[in-house]
Parts: C-alpha cells; structure tokens; sequence
C-alpha cells in the first residue's frame, strides 16, 4: 500500500513537469529569440550580436568643398526627378495617359501622328512630325520638319509587300537649308573659313528589298535627285559667292562645281545588309553591317558622273550589369570619278546626319571621302514598372571621325575627336528621342533629336532618308 500510493503520485506529477519546463522555454525563447528559421532559432539581439551607427560629423573645410557639387548637381537631380515623377504620373494614370497622347500623337484621320520638338545644332529651334497609317504589310509615312532658322523638310514614303519577304518603297522629298556652311575641301580647312550657302535640294524614287537567309537583305533602288547651291538671304553672313566661284574665272575666285546652280542626275544603287540587332529601344545585342554602291550619272553633262562606296558596321555589345551596354559604330565612304575635280561640291561628303561626328556642327567639313567611329557606354537612369518599360537611359560617348581626298590622308593628324554624353527617352514603341552635348577641340554642340545615328542604316525612302550626299 505504501509503495502503491507512491507510485499513483509520480505519475500524477510527471505529465505536468515537462509542460511548465516547456512552457517556461517557449516563454524564454520568445523573450530572447526573434524568429525560429530553417537552420534553427535566430539568437536575439545583444550587444555582440547588433552593430550601432554613429554619424561622422562633417567639418567645416568638407562642407566648404561640397557647394559647387551640390550647386553642379542640382540641375541633374532635378531632371531625374521631374522626368522621373512625371513618367510614373503619366503611365499610372489613364486620363492623363489619353491626354498626352492627344497632344503629342494625335489620330488625323487614318494617320497615327506624332510630334517631336527639336534644338541645337546648326537648325536651331523648331518641331518636327511624322505621321503614317497602315499595316506590317502596306503603309505609308508623311513626315515634315520646319525650325526658326527656316529649315525645312517634307518627304512621304509608301511600302508595299506584294510577296512574303520582299518589300517595294516609293518616296520622295524637299529639303531647304539657309545656313548650311563651307569651309572649303578637305580635313585641315580652319573655322576661319567659314561662308554661308543655301541647299536646297528634291529627290525621288523606288526600291525594291528582298530578305534572304542569315538575316541577310538587299537592295536595289534607283532616285532622281537635284541639289542647288545657292547664296544665303541675309545680306550680313559671309557669302560664298565671295570667296568661291562656279568657274573660277570671271572674279579670280576659287573654282567651286556646283556653285550657283543645280546639279540633276539619277543614282543606280545596290546594297546588302546584315542585321541582328534586337527591335527595343534597349538593345544589348546584335549586330549589322552594310556594304553599298551607287553610281550616279549626272543629267545635264555638265558635272561628272561618278561612283559611291559605303561599308559600315555596328554592333551591341552586352555589359556586366543589366541592361548596361557598349554600342559600337563605324563606317567608310568615298567618292571615285575619272575627273575628282569637278564633282559638284553639294555632292561631296560632309557631316550631316546621320555621319555626324557630334562635336561640330553640321557641314564643318567637305571632301570626297568621310569615315569616322564611335563608342557609347550606355545605362539605364529608370524604367516604369518594367526593365523594357518606358524610361529614360544615359550614355557616354567617344568619337573620332574625319574627311579625305586619298586614303593616304586618313592618319592621327587629320581625325577629329569629340567626348560628351546625353539620354535617350525610351517610350511603348521603342525609342523616342535623345538629348546630348558633345565637345570638340573647336566648340560645344547640343542637340535635341527624335533620330539616332545608331539603327540609321534602315532608313531609306519609307522613312525619308536624305540621299545626298549618298550613304
């Protein structure tokens, strides 16, 4: 009975032991644990376990110092801020997504219209619109461009697709220059050369594109084009009447072809491209090159006929980083004729987009040959909701360019170089516009751009690329 009545009370005790030492666990456990993880409980917070930030005061020579940052900066900041603010503003809200496409990319008609403001530059300040309607398969383009300096542009352009892979463009154009420049012929002119004319020029034609394997595509068009060259209105620019003359004769002045006159003819082309390059705004990848020729016979006799080779080259290379990436541009192209001497001047070579070498201005230089390559290191600065999303994305750039008579002119002296760097507005359709300032060792160059010169080499009479001189 003893032993009995003491066995009855262990067992009574037992069950309740384990329970109070494990309640009395748990209960310590939440007090000194934060959490209980895969690899077991997470020790609570101590002294040797927590790590306490002080911040470093700032002395005064370092305060000093940091004003023309702060002061460098501010516009930066709030550029990225307001573009920032005012993209997430416009694609969270529907009303005001529907407004700002009503402004900017009106619907006339059965065209999709959008418009684009432009600046810096040789043509000043101005807006320039494009508008098109249609499908993948058929569709046609109007664009116009007009700015305070009283250049202008109007082209239209129409591609068909009668057969799956072929492709037929028709377009046309007029373009008006009243300030284009001439500093003479050649890589070493000096700025203090410069004289004023007036181009004008018109153009027509067709081509028809044909897509074969390996991303491979030719094209073979014919265009009849007239360029005039012409003294500039304003009486208080130095006209280049005054130091050139069409025949050389009359006022002892240089011999200038082309000077005073049109110059009409029709050029033969035949081109084959490769292009791998991705359809974004963004691309990170890819690549195309492009070999050219064109033969333009002149219609008057008057001026010599002649013959135009391009090859050029870009590729996209991917970064480290996403979206990151270092875009690569190059391209060659000359002039060769019996006569070199009496190719119209309004014919030859010059920096105007998209062979720009963005340090100068447009038509610093003339020759019968141009080349040039550059690098821009891209970056995204931000995209809404997605990485592809619409957004705004920055870039460094180098680039190295310059004219020739010969190829034996193409050496370190004569190459111009120009730095600097922009941002391209990245929108639903792709890209949408760029702004950047270039510096050379001669001046500074700001630009305001609905066009890239990468992804150029596409454009041709759909999009009213300019045909002189021929690229």
């Amino acid at each position: 009975m003893k032993y009995s009545s003491l066995v009855l009370l262990l067992l009574f005790l037992l069950p309740t032991v384990p329970s109070a030492v494990a309640d009395s666990d748990s209960a310590h456990d939440k007090e000194v644990t934060g959490a209980v993880s895969y690899w077991g409980v997470i020790p609570g917070p101590s002294d040797s376990t927590s790590a306490h930030f002080e911040q470093r005061p700032v002395p005064l020579w370092e305060k000093t110092l940091n004003v023309p940052y702060r002061i460098a900066y501010a516009p930066i900041y709030l550029f990225f801020e307001g573009a920032k603010g005012a993209t997430i503003l416009v694609a969270e809200s529907a009303e005001l997504r529907y407004y700002y496409r009503a402004v900017t990319r009106p619907r006339i008609g059965p065209f999709h219209t959008r418009f684009f403001l432009l600046a810096g530059g040789l043509q000043g300040y101005g807006i320039s619109m494009s508008s098109k309607t249609g499908d993948d398969r058929n569709r046609m383009k109007i664009t116009g461009k007009v700015t305070n300096r009283e250049t202008s542009k109007a082209t239209f352009g129409i591609r068909l697709t009668p057969l799956p892979g072929n492709r037929i463009e028709l377009g046309g154009g007029y373009r008006r220059r009243p300030d284009a420049r001439f500093f003479g012929i050649g890589p070493e002119t000096s700025e203090d050369d410069e004289t004023f004319w007036t181009q004008e020029i018109g153009w027509g034609g067709i081509s028809w594109q044909r897509d074969w394997m390996f991303a491979l595509t030719s094209d073979l068009g014919i265009i009849y084009s007239g360029v005039g060259a012409f003294d500039p209105r304003d009486e208080e620019e130095p006209r280049i009447s005054e130091v050139y003359d069409r025949g050389g004769g009359a006022s002892g002045a240089v011999s200038l072809p082309g000077l005073g006159g049109r110059t009409d003819g029709v050029g033969y082309s035949l081109s084959l491209a490769h292009n791998t390059i991705e359809e974004t705004g963004r691309p990170d990848g890819g690549g195309a090159r492009r070999i050219a020729a064109t033969y333009f016979q002149d219609r008057d006799g008057d001026n010599e006929d002649f013959w135009t080779f391009r090859v050029e080259a870009q590729q996209f290379l991917p970064l480290w980083l996403t979206s990151r990436s270092l875009a690569l541009r190059g391209y060659v192209s000359w002039i060769e004729a019996d006569d070199r001497s009496n190719i119209p001047f309004q014919r030859l070579m010059t920096n105007d987009e998209p062979d720009i070498i963005r340090g100068f201005r447009d038509f610093r230089w003339h020759d019968r040959g141009m080349t040039a390559l550059s690098a821009e290191y891209r970056w995204p600065v931000f995209a809404e909701r997605t990485v592809e999303g619409s957004g705004v994305d920055a870039y460094l750039f180098a680039e190295a360019g310059q004219v020739f008579g010969e190829f034996n002119e193409i050496k370190s002296d004569n190459l111009r170089n120009s730095v600097g760097g922009g941002f391209r507005w990245i929108d639903e359709s792709g890209f949408g516009g760029r702004f950047e300032i270039a510096r050379s060792a001669e001046e500074w160059v700001f630009r305001l751009r609905g066009d890239q010169i990468f992804q150029y080499a596409k454009s041709g009479l759909y999009h009213g690329r300019n045909p002189i001189p021929t690229r």
